[in-house]
């Protein structure tokens, strides 16, 4: 028997119904969305393992959920493997018509990956790509400030750093001219030593506050004295007295003691700006001053700290100390005793002490001083940092180099 047509069209139109329905039931996107949705929970709640599970089941069901394949790669990054992370993040690169925004995800994770297997260099050309989709991108300038810095390109890290704040409208000069004075050190380090002052007079040109700059350009004085001293002496020793080499060590001399009391110049600035930090260059400007016949001033400058912070331990001990060179016990006494009223367990202080008190009592008396010293010196296990505090920004600057240990000793 045959079947009427319009049974037939009928039968036609409901399968096509069924086909369609179930090729585009909204069921399966649906599943896919909450699963994301789920697996970023997850991932936030610090559930990697389910987190990583939820968007492998959704590439596998949807090759062309790009956010999905981001998430696993950084789910695996964040698991310890950065090199399969990369591996995913890199087969991405295959797809045409990402989105702008795809692509920047895409290059945020390439970037971290590389970052994570220390290619500093291979993060750096990454992130650089993001800026070619959105210049303004902040989270690249951040990033770009950031690998540089690890890789001590200071001077390319200052100029992010400044296109950052040109982004933000909100300059943080302070901070600039520490990027400067780390481009100053880098300079220095070569012993360019033109190079590095003019980084850090820029630095002061940018916050006329910084003056740890000061500081610095007093170490490159002192380096340029060194230097000078160094060829005066082998002018003396190699001349046998020629004119010649007469007047080469002359003018080396003559130039030693120049840089030497710009030197001082510098670090006389720096403590008159940040008292509280001025242990830093007390012996420097003690052996400097030594050095050009100008020990006096020493007092001079010790003063003034004193004048600004008159708890500053470490001006009055080394007043002490130059009271007591001057043979002037009393003054050197006074100074040292009120330091061992504030801390008794100063040991610069209870040496000064001793020291007078080697011209003026007997051998038991000395020995029991000794042995008080002695007690202190083995209770203390930083006695040169016991009290010093270490300015925030001197701190970042040696700390961001890597040679803060060095910086202490």
């Amino acid at each position: 028997m045959a079947i009427p047509p319009s049974i037939v069209i009928a039968i036609i139109v409901v399968v096509i119904g069924i086909v369609i329905y179930i090729l585009l039931k909204p069921g399966k996107k649906t599943g896919s969305r909450d699963l994301y949705a789920d697996g970023l929970d997850m991932l936030v709640s610090g559930k990697r393992t389910a987190a990583y599970n939820a968007f492998k089941t959704i590439v596998e069901n949807d090759t062309n959920h790009v956010n999905a394949y981001l998430k696993l790669g950084q789910v695996t990054r964040e698991g310890d493997k950065p090199l399969q992370a990369l591996k995913i993040h890199k087969s991405l690169l295959l797809r045409k018509r990402l989105t702008d925004y795809e692509q920047v995800e895409l290059f945020k994770n390439l970037a971290l990956d590389y970052e994570t297997l220390n290619q500093i260099s291979d993060a750096i050309t990454e992130t650089k790509k993001i800026l070619q989709i959105d210049k303004r991108n902040e989270w690249a300038l951040t990033h770009l400030v950031r690998f540089n810095r690890e890789i001590r390109e200071w001077e390319k890290a200052g100029n992010y750093l400044s296109q950052y704040y040109k982004v933000t409208g909100n300059p943080d000069t302070q901070r600039l001219g520490l990027y400067k004075i780390q481009e100053g050190r880098m300079a220095f380090k070569e012993k360019d030593y033109k190079l590095a002052i003019r980084k850090y007079s820029d630095a002061l040109k940018i916050a006329p506050s910084l003056h740890e700059a000061n500081y610095f350009i007093g170490n490159v004085h002192a380096a340029q004295s060194e230097h000078s001293f160094s060829i005066g002496m082998e002018a003396e020793e190699s001349s046998h007295l020629s004119k010649k080499g007469m007047k080469t060590y002359n003018n080396a001399m003559d130039e030693a003691k120049e840089k030497l009391s710009s030197a001082v110049a510098e670090w006389t600035i720096y403590t008159k700006h940040d008292p509280v930090n001025a242990w830093l260059v007390l012996s420097k400007l003690r052996d400097a001053l030594f050095a050009l016949e100008r020990f006096d001033e020493i007092e001079i400058i010790l003063k003034n700290i004193l004048s600004v912070a008159p708890d500053n331990v470490d001006a009055m001990e080394s007043l002490a100390n130059y009271y007591f060179q001057k043979g002037e016990n009393t003054n050197a006494s006074e100074l040292a005793e009120q330091v061992i009223d504030m801390d008794e367990t100063s040991i610069v202080a209870n040496l000064i002490r001793l020291k007078i008190d080697v011209q003026t009592k007997e051998s038991r008396a000395l020995l029991q001083d000794i042995d008080r010293l002695i007690d202190l010196m083995s209770k203390d296990e930083d006695l040169h940092h016991q009290r010093q505090q270490i300015d925030s920004d001197i701190r970042w600057l040696f700390k961001s180099t890597g040679d803060l240990e060095k910086f202490r000793d």
